[in-house]
């Protein structure tokens, strides 16, 4: 039974050591003696004409019985229960603590109460007391221990490196500390999460791979970007700045010829038709890394075309000036790489073959490493009925042929039967006009030569 409702019995004289009126008893229940709309039956709390006396110790705050009431405005920490709901009036937010001043005061005419511990530093939020686990670097009290929970940031770069100190003033702005994780490179305060990358060679913004820029994707030496001050990763490159990373041929510096007739040569005479720029990639007419034109202004003639039994240098060797005219050439495409056939009818011993042919550049004599080869080199076979001279021999080991250039022979195509019956005599391997392979005395001198150059860029 409340105060209030004692008041009343005690008025109307139910309660003076008699029996009490059972009549007057129920007619108090349903009485608003208050006037604030509500009796003690429906919920009233304080139904009384005395005012409710404040509770020493709460906040000061000025009502009368009136306005105490189921679902009444309740203000907290005055120490009374103003909407009735039996609450503590020093524990807003309900987590089982109150703050610190309000530690064994009692709401008004609720004995269960004032039992509650303090220390609540937030009485507005229930996740805030001192029994909360404090969670770091969030920027909240949990705990109520005026400490935070920090990130130790050794290199000043403002973020951490995952090992947690306890605060003394619940900051994380002090030196050395950070909320912020993720410091891939703790002792190095230039990487940290989310700055702008540097070319450096490094995962300078922590996020687990490298600036593309930085890759030098056509591992031609150079990168994208431009090089910052110190390359700290590995492999460090020749430089930046690469205009083109899909293509290894484009690079800063790169020397581009004059390729006045488009044939894909260039010349390195000085002139209008000759010359090189240093560019990046391919600017105006400079636009080959291919030298050696000898007609700039003739696209049919250059390094490695077609050549013909004539005067005409077409293939830019320069036999035709010491009057090697009677030769002809082709490039055969091959699956695996390109080689240049030139085929001359001069004859003469295999080792004055191989001569000539170095002497104007080519490898040497002549290799044949498949069929398709074979038919390329026939082809062109059209001088000497006695055949042509080819790089290989027998020498070392009788009837194991050896390619001067192109290691021991796979491929074959011989003439009639094998092995030689002429034995040391006959070493050095000839093509005839139709194709198929004989051996002959390397000192004969009426067999024509073939050069050849592989690898040859088209």
């Amino acid at each position: 039974m409340r105060h209030g409702l004692y008041s009343i019995l005690i008025g109307m004289g139910v309660l003076t050591g008699c029996i009490p009126n059972i009549t007057d008893e129920r007619s108090a229940l349903l009485s608003d003696i208050d006037g604030d709309g509500w009796t003690v039956e429906e919920g009233d709390c304080w139904e009384d004409s005395v005012q409710p006396t404040l509770v020493a110790g709460a906040k000061v705050h000025t009502l009368t019985s009136a306005d105490i009431y189921p679902g009444a405005l309740d203000t907290w920490y005055d120490g009374v229960d103003s909407n009735c709901d039996r609450l503590d009036d020093f524990d807003q937010d309900g987590d089982g603590f109150v703050p610190t001043e309000y530690v064994q005061i009692q709401t008004l005419d609720l004995v269960e109460t004032g039992l509650l511990s303090g220390g609540d530093c937030s009485d507005l939020m229930a996740d805030i007391h001192p029994a909360m686990e404090e969670v770091a670097m969030d920027g909240v009290d949990s705990d109520c221990d005026g400490k935070e929970l920090c990130l130790r940031d050794q290199d000043l770069d403002g973020y951490g490196d995952g090992e947690l100190l306890a605060t003394e003033d619940f900051s994380c702005e002090g030196y050395g500390l950070t909320m912020l994780d993720g410091d891939c490179n703790p002792g190095n305060p230039d990487i940290y999460p989310n700055r702008d990358e540097l070319c450096d060679g490094v995962d300078s913004n922590c996020d687990g791979a490298l600036w593309e820029l930085e890759l030098d994707l056509d591992e031609d030496g150079y990168v994208s970007c431009f090089l910052h001050d110190e390359w700290l990763g590995d492999q460090a490159p020749l430089g930046g700045e690469d205009c083109d990373d899909s293509n290894a041929d484009y690079f800063p510096g790169q020397i581009w010829y004059n390729d006045i007739d488009g044939d894909g040569y260039g010349s390195t005479d000085s002139g209008s038709a000759g010359g090189f720029i240093e560019h990046c990639d391919p600017m105006d007419t400079y636009t080959t890394l291919q030298t050696g034109d000898c007609e700039p202004f003739d696209a049919t003639a250059h390094p490695f075309a077609p050549e013909f039994s004539d005067a005409s240098d077409s293939n830019c060797d320069g036999m035709e000036s010491l009057g090697y005219t009677m030769c002809t050439g082709t490039l055969h495409q091959g699956v695996e790489q390109d080689v240049y056939y030139l085929m001359c009818a001069y004859p003469g011993p295999a080792s004055a073959g191989r001569t000539v042919c170095q002497q104007y550049g080519y490898d040497g004599l002549a290799s044949v490493l498949d069929e398709a080869e074979n038919n390329a080199l026939r082809q062109i076979n059209q001088f000497m009925t006695n055949g042509t001279w080819l790089g290989a021999d027998d020498i070392r080991s009788e009837n194991t042929f050896v390619w001067d250039l192109d290691g021991q022979v796979q491929y074959t195509n011989w003439y009639g039967s094998h092995p030689n019956v002429n034995g040391f005599q006959a070493s050095c391997l000839l093509m005839d006009n139709a194709g198929q392979w004989k051996e002959e005395s390397c000192s004969h001198s009426f067999v024509g030569f073939s050069c050849m150059q592989r690898d040859v860029m088209r």
